[in-house]
């Protein structure tokens, strides 16, 4: 179960920063053959600047040194951006990351023991987590803290000697992923296009009411509680359709007639219009900031990308700890309506709100 929080005319950067691993987009905006070719342009430049493979190996590979002191740690995370997750799951297996130049791992009791490395526990579960800075100036061959890390990565290698890890890196350092890594495969952002006639709901603020009192005729304040109700209700209407135009719903078809003894769901005051929905399948941790300025700058009646993070990630957004168990959702939702910005945190049931 998923938690939604609502912010209005408010910065979206933050969701938009601290959202570790961005691993797929959907856009959605009116028909516009120039706002389309736009946004593909822009997903195509993106594929071009960033590159995603798997690769298969020990954790160590990402880390330990060769002969004359090189490693992909020093020719990457060190000097440059990449994203890094293991294949496994949050809530019973070992996880290992790398973002913003930190390497995160959340293991099982067992393996903490075994590894020798110091962290904390986690908040969740039998689970205890781990980071290093690998920017720490401190932090280099031939110190306590790196020996010991290097140790860790050992005993860490006898008990998982071929994971499986999404690796995404800037095209200028992908020749250190063949270089350093193993098993490695390309693995390209795959993008599809669709477009339907569908119901667009209002993307005006609803406009309270005036209230009369039934005897007097007198004019009865509005509580603020009930202005609260009435904007919360259109903004959760207008990510609930967000989400239906991603998934292709048929209940927002501008033909729809489905019974309603099956669905009671109705788009209020809806008109009919052609939208585009762009939907991007990858690892794609820059790709929001750019779709941001996009939809700042356009001049459509409206804008939306939904972005979703890792689902099985140690921390959701920056250094908020994360389970999956109860819904691993961190994603969220960010609405251009002209000058005005609509945006949605959703975040499992058990994650701290960012």
């Amino acid at each position: 179960m998923s938690r939604t929080r609502i912010q209005y005319k408010a910065p979206v950067e933050k969701h938009v920063k601290e959202q570790n691993l961005p691993c797929g987009v959907d856009v959605v905006f009116p028909s516009n053959g120039s706002l389309q070719s736009s946004v593909e342009t822009l997903i195509e430049q993106y594929s071009k600047e960033l590159k995603s493979y798997t690769v298969k190996g020990p954790l160590s590979m990402f880390f330990a040194p060769r002969e004359d002191g090189s490693s992909f740690s020093a020719s990457v995370f060190q000097k440059s951006d990449a994203w890094i997750i293991s294949k496994s799951r949050i809530d019973s297996d070992n996880v290992f990351a790398v973002w913003r130049g930190n390497v995160h791992m959340s293991l099982t009791r067992s393996t903490y023991q075994t590894s020798g490395l110091n962290g904390k526990k986690s908040r969740y579960g039998d689970k205890y987590l781990i980071s290093f800075n690998l920017r720490n100036p401190n932090f280099h061959i031939g110190t306590k803290q790196h020996n010991r890390f290097l140790f860790g990565l050992e005993q860490l290698d006898k008990l998982h000697p071929d994971l499986e890890y999404s690796v995404t890196v800037h095209a200028n350092d992908a020749r250190y992923v063949s270089e350093y890594l193993s098993n490695v495969k390309e693995v390209p952002l795959k993008t599809t296009v669709s477009e339907r006639n569908v119901l667009v709901p209002s993307m005006t603020p609803p406009v309270v009411p005036e209230l009369t009192d039934a005897h007097s005729g007198a004019k009865v304040d509005v509580s603020q509680k009930y202005r609260d109700h009435l904007f919360e209700s259109w903004a959760l209407g207008l990510q609930e359709w967000v989400g239906l135009a991603s998934i292709g719903a048929g209940r927002i078809a501008s033909d729809d007639n489905v019974n309603n003894l099956f669905s009671q769901y109705q788009v209020e005051d809806g008109q009919p219009a052609n939208v585009t929905n762009i939907q991007v399948v990858g690892m794609c941790p820059l790709l929001a900031s750019k779709l941001k300025i996009l939809g700042e700058q356009t001049n459509a009646p409206f804008f939306a990308f939904t972005v979703y993070g890792v689902q099985d990630t140690p921390y959701s957004w920056d250094n908020k700890e994360h389970q999956y168990d109860n819904g691993g959702e961190n994603d969220y939702t960010i609405i251009d309506i002209g000058d005005d910005v609509l945006s949605f945190e959703t975040v499992g049931h058990s994650d701290m709100y960012i």
